[in-house]
């Protein structure tokens, strides 16, 4: 996605992947990766950080799921990028 922040007059785009692994008709294993490339965003300009995730999204009924997750993002080449790891659970439910 683009993000521009009019605070600082800077923008980024971050561009991602993922993909669904699945381990049974219920449970999944989702790896992910991330880039991002900053235009004078805080004073940075070119490929600023990259990011990896991992979640396990479990169906619990039809219409709910909870899924699990970790992930990082570090930062490229003295960008200023602090490296960061993270992680939760978010539970879904649809009507």
């Amino acid at each position: 996605g683009y993000y521009y922040d009019f605070e600082d007059e800077g923008s980024y785009i971050e561009l991602g992947a993922e993909s669904v692994i699945e381990l049974s008709d219920r449970i999944g294993l989702v790896p992910g990766a991330t880039i991002s490339y900053a235009d004078d965003y805080f004073g940075i300009s070119g490929f600023n950080a990259v990011g990896a995730s991992l979640s396990l999204p479990i169906a619990l009924t039809d219409t709910a799921t909870l899924k699990p997750y970790i992930a990082g993002t570090w930062g490229i080449d003295n960008s200023g990028q602090p490296d960061e790891v993270y992680g939760g659970v978010s539970l879904s439910v649809g009507f």
